[in-house]
């Protein structure tokens, strides 16, 4: 990573150790409740607030289960993980901006604004930052493709074994299917994933990407929908 995208993270991992000592005497508050008497045990399908929240109350079972609501510390580490996560995903994407301080204030514009300072409070925000986490992850590993995912001819890397032939095989299933990933995991997290997936088919549309590549949003999405269709009369959003 550039000198620029060592600097967003060093910025971020401040801004995430400010979080973590601004908000230590926190308490659960507002929807952690919620999403303890709603997803005790199983039922992680269940639409939250019209959202698919499998990812994020996932995560609150698994730790309600095993460390129990004796201490909201281990529910703040995974919020501030997620935004972690956020923080790397913003500085390796905007490590493209010139100048070295470019990738530093995209991350601290993203980070630390008045939407962040409620997910800095408030652990389950992490279906906010994860979905947009992803978004810019499913858009570096976009870039990232063989000639941008476009139809122009590629450059393809050597590959001793082909006879001296190129081959972008290998780079091009790495990315979508890492692409796939992030989309999996950002309609599992909340809404929003819907939103970042539309982004990012719109890309593939004005990029004019052949058909092979949008197996990478097919699979999670096609999944994403039949979940819809088997919960849309407990979906809330408009």
């Amino acid at each position: 990573m550039r000198r620029s995208g060592l600097l967003a993270l060093a910025v971020g991992g401040t801004l995430i150790a400010a979080a973590a000592v601004v908000g230590r005497r926190l308490w659960f508050f507002s929807d952690d409740w919620n999403i303890f008497a709603d997803y005790h045990s199983g039922n992680l399908l269940e639409p939250f607030n019209g959202h698919l929240s499998l990812l994020p109350a996932g995560l609150y079972q698994a730790a309600f289960h095993t460390v129990g609501v004796g201490s909201y510390l281990p529910y703040r580490v995974l919020g501030l993980a997620a935004l972690g996560v956020l923080a790397f995903q913003v500085a390796r994407y905007s490590t493209a901006l010139p100048g070295t301080l470019g990738a530093a204030v995209a991350v601290v514009a993203v980070m630390w604004n008045s939407a962040g300072t409620t997910n800095v409070m408030f652990p389950f925000l992490m279906n906010f930052s994860l979905p947009i986490a992803a978004l810019l992850a499913m858009w570096w590993h976009l870039d990232a493709l063989p000639h941008g995912g476009g139809t122009a001819p590629a450059e393809a890397d050597h590959d001793p074994a082909s006879g001296g032939k190129r081959s972008e095989a290998p780079a091009e299933v790495r990315h979508l299917a890492a692409i796939g990933v992030w989309a999996a995991v950002a309609l599992a997290t909340s809404g929003l994933g819907v939103v970042a997936i539309g982004a990012i088919a719109l890309e593939f549309l004005l990029r004019r990407s052949p058909g092979r590549l949008w197996t990478a949003l097919a699979v999670p999405t096609s999944v994403w929908f039949i979940w819809w269709l088997g919960h849309r009369s407990a979906n809330q959003v408009s």
